[in-house]
C-alpha cells in the first residue's frame, strides 16, 4: 500500500509528545528546561509572547539542548510563522533529528526576544513537540500567519499535503480564553493572565488535503491584537502491517520510511510506543 489512510479516512501519527516549558515573565530571553528524548525525528517549539509595549522584531536565536546561559544547538525559524504585531508575537521553530539531551545542565530551550527595543517581555509561554515519523530525508515546511482584532474567530490557512503535521500558536493582548478550537485539533498550550492581559494557545492536527485551516474561537469578542501563526511539516506515510496479542495487551507494528515502529495498548484506543524501539533504518536499501 502507498497510503497512510486507516479505517476510511483516519491518519496514523508516528508518535508525538509535548512538553510545556511554562510561563516566564519580564525577560528578554525565554529559557526553560525541556529534555529531548532519544529517536526523535523532529523537534518543533512554539513560543507565544505578550508585552505591555510595542515590539518591532520577531523572536530570534532559538536553540535547544542549551546550557542556562543560552548556548546550544540552533533551530530553524519557519518562514511566515515567526511574526510579531505591536505587543504580541508567535514564533515556530524546528530541528531535524535532534540529539537527545545529555544531562539536566544542558537541556534548556532558549529563545531571545525584542531585539530592536531590547526591553524585557512581560508574558512568555512555549511548548515543545517531539515527533517520530517526520520525513527527515525530504522535509517540506510551510508557514502562514494572520492578525485579528475583532469578533470571536481566529483562522489561518496553510498549504499542506495529506498526512502533514500542522502546528499553530496564538498570542493575544487580552485576558480572553480560547473557548474552543477547530474539529480534530488537539490543544496543548492554553494560558491567560490579567496583571498584564494576555491569551496564549497552541494546538496540532494531521492534514487531510491540500489546504489546512487552523481555527480557534475566543470566549468573548476581541478588542485588541491577536496574532496567529501556523506551520506544516511533512511526515512519512505510516502504514500498519501487523497486530497480535501478548499477555493481555494488543501489540501492533507499523512501517514508515525505512523504519519499523511497535506499539502496545490495553484498550485498543490509546497506544504507547515500545519502551525499547526497533533500531531505526532497518528497511533501508543496501
Amino acid at each position: 500500500a502507498s497510503t497512510d489512510t486507516w479505517e476510511n479516512g483516519g491518519y496514523l501519527l508516528g508518535g508525538i509528545s509535548t512538553s510545556l516549558g511554562g510561563l516566564m515573565e519580564n525577560s528578554a530571553r525565554y529559557s526553560k528546561q525541556v529534555t529531548i528524548g532519544t529517536g526523535i525525528d523532529l523537534l518543533v517549539v512554539v513560543i507565544t509572547y505578550t508585552n505591555d509595549g510595542d515590539m518591532t522584531s520577531a523572536a530570534y536565536s532559538p536553540v535547544y539542548n542549551a546550557n542556562s546561559s543560552g548556548s546550544g544547538t540552533a533551530m530553524t525559524a519557519v518562514s511566515g510563522a515567526n511574526v510579531v504585531q505591536s505587543e504580541v508575537g508567535v514564533g515556530i521553530f524546528y530541528a531535524l533529528s535532534p540529539s537527545a539531551s545529555a544531562d539536566t545542565s544542558n537541556n534548556y530551550i532558549s529563545i531571545s526576544l525584542n531585539q530592536t527595543v531590547g526591553n524585557a517581555v512581560d508574558e512568555i509561554n512555549a511548548v515543545a513537540y517531539q515527533i517520530k515519523g517526520a520525513n527527515t530525508t525530504a522535509i517540506s515546511v510551510a508557514g502562514a500567519s494572520s492578525n485579528d482584532q475583532s469578533g470571536t474567530t481566529i483562522s489561518t490557512a496553510v498549504t499542506t499535503v495529506a498526512g502533514d503535521l500542522v502546528i499553530d500558536g496564538v498570542a493575544g493582548l487580552e485576558n480572553i480564553a480560547i473557548s474552543s478550537s477547530g474539529t480534530n485539533q488537539t490543544g496543548t498550550l492554553a494560558a491567560t493572565g490579567s496583571s498584564i492581559a494576555y491569551s496564549h494557545k497552541s494546538s496540532y492536527i494531521m492534514a487531510t488535503g491540500t489546504t489546512t485551516t487552523m481555527t480557534h474561537t475566543t470566549a468573548s469578542s476581541m478588542g485588541d491584537y491577536f496574532i496567529h501563526a501556523v506551520a506544516a511539516f511533512a511526515m512519512n506515510a505510516h502504514i500498519p502491517v501487523d497486530m497480535t496479542v501478548d499477555r493481555g495487551k494488543l501489540v501492533a507494528m507499523t512501517v514508515l520510511g525505512n523504519d519499523h515502529r511497535t506499539y502496545t495498548s490495553s484498550d485498543g484506543a490509546s497506544w504507547a510506543e515500545s519502551t525499547t524501539p526497533v533500531t531505526k533504518g532497518q528497511l533501508a536499501s543496501e
